[in-house]
């Protein structure tokens, strides 16, 4: 004799019941992944940009040449469009699409990020690989607060260093 009470699986409430625990646990979970997104894509952006200027010091000593590191579209902290080319011409480049780059790096890798820099060009001495005038990079990320700045810093020397402004984990205070 079979049961009546013993039919297996779900229940229609139990699977709203589950479902709805399931939402709510994606909901508190989606702004702490984009932090972690943000903050690893800002860590990332500054590590490249750091890794570009060093290769360049070292492609600029190899070549025995004169190298050129050129800021486009850095005046004002802009999204996307931004991009910084190392380059053997003076000349400043068009676009961000340019041939005969020895090195790039590009604002759509980074698309929530801003990044500025006061000078538009600066060039590496093949000598010694130093720029003879310092330089600074800062790169922002609206969504994660005005208090999250990086700073890369480029001495006279040519010695890299990275700092925050703000509470940013991973790098020291500037």
């Amino acid at each position: 004799m079979k049961k009546l009470g013993s039919a297996s699986g779900f229940s229609m409430i139990e699977l709203l019941i589950v479902t709805s625990v399931a939402v709510i646990l994606m909901m508190v979970a989606a702004p702490s992944f984009t932090q972690i997104l943000d903050s690893q894509q800002l860590g990332s952006a500054t590590n490249r940009l750091a890794l570009l200027f060093k290769q360049a010091r070292l492609e600029a000593i190899r070549r025995n040449q004169e190298l050129y590191i050129h800021n486009l579209d850095m005046a004002v902290p802009t999204k996307n469009s931004w991009c910084v080319l190392v380059t053997p011409s003076p000349i400043k480049p068009a676009s961000c699409a340019v041939e005969q780059v020895i090195s790039s790096l590009h604002g759509e890798s980074f698309p929530r990020l801003s990044v500025s820099n006061s000078k538009a060009r600066v060039s590496l001495d093949p000598a010694r690989a130093i720029t003879g005038s310092g330089m600074s990079y800062t790169l922002t990320n609206p969504e994660m607060g005005e208090g999250v700045v990086v700073k890369v810093n480029i001495s006279s020397k040519s010695r890299v260093t990275i700092c925050s402004v703000g509470t940013v984990v991973g790098y020291e205070s500037c």
